[in-house]
């Protein structure tokens, strides 16, 4: 099955290109004719001060991170254009490689060719909500007292999928929950860098913990101050 391509610009323009997906996930994967790896999850946080200053969706990438490194420093991200400038410029000084790897990843976002499939890399939104729970009870008992598993409002709610990753031999499609990207990508940039960033590390490692471990790095102040080394001995590239 080949999807065009959703478009995920600056300024959101977030479009239909194709009709919906009336798939659950592992439909989807046999459909498809790929594996599925666990999405970029979010979970609904009330406001705490300094880490979460707002009540909203966070990345749950950036809900650990906050858990294991409660000191850390991260990067202000004012939009995700200026995420990707800062991630590509820090990339470049380390490894070619992996700054190629990200642009290509950014590329399948930003293609402004609608209807046309991105080689490799192609989106398409859907519809959905669909609630875990596929973590650990250790992770889930490691969330932020503000960060609650269940909301009485909807006590089914634990975590969201906001992005499913459908990989085959040739190609990677990634499904995102239309109601929940475009609004991250519009008033809290910093929560999608993350979730982008933690799609685009599955290239890198199929180990989550590994994988959330680079992402806090990457999004963390110190990210800037790596030399090549310690920026290829983060990934484990040569």
């Amino acid at each position: 099955m080949k999807t065009t391509v959703g478009q995920i610009n600056g300024p959101i323009l977030i479009r239909w290109i194709s009709a919906s997906l009336a798939f659950g996930i592992s439909s989807l994967a046999l459909a498809y004719g790929g594996s599925v790896s666990n999405g970029g999850d979010v979970i609904r946080c009330f406001a705490s001060p300094a880490a979460f200053p707002v009540a909203s969706l966070y990345s749950l990438d950036y809900v650990i991170a906050r858990q294991r490194h409660p000191t850390a420093n991260f990067a202000p991200v004012p939009s995700w254009d200026e995420s990707v400038l800062r991630i590509s410029k820090i990339l470049a000084k380390g490894n070619s490689h992996l700054a190629h790897s990200f642009a290509d990843f950014v590329a399948g976002l930003q293609n402004p060719v609608p209807g046309v499939p991105v080689p490799k890399r192609s989106w398409s939104f859907f519809d959905w909500k669909y609630v875990g729970p596929e973590l650990s009870e250790d992770y889930l008992g490691a969330l932020p007292a503000n960060c609650p598993r269940e909301i009485q409002e909807d006590p089914t709610f634990r975590v969201r999928r906001s992005i499913v990753r459908v990989k085959d031999d040739e190609s990677i499609l990634y499904i995102y929950d239309a109601r929940v990207l475009p609004i991250l990508l519009r008033d809290f940039p910093q929560q999608a860098s993350f979730l982008l960033v933690h799609e685009w590390l599955w290239d890198f490692t199929p180990d989550i913990d590994r994988l959330r471990e680079i992402n806090s790095a990457i999004h963390s102040a110190k990210f800037e101050t790596l030399t090549a080394e310690q920026i290829n001995t983060l990934f484990g590239a040569k």
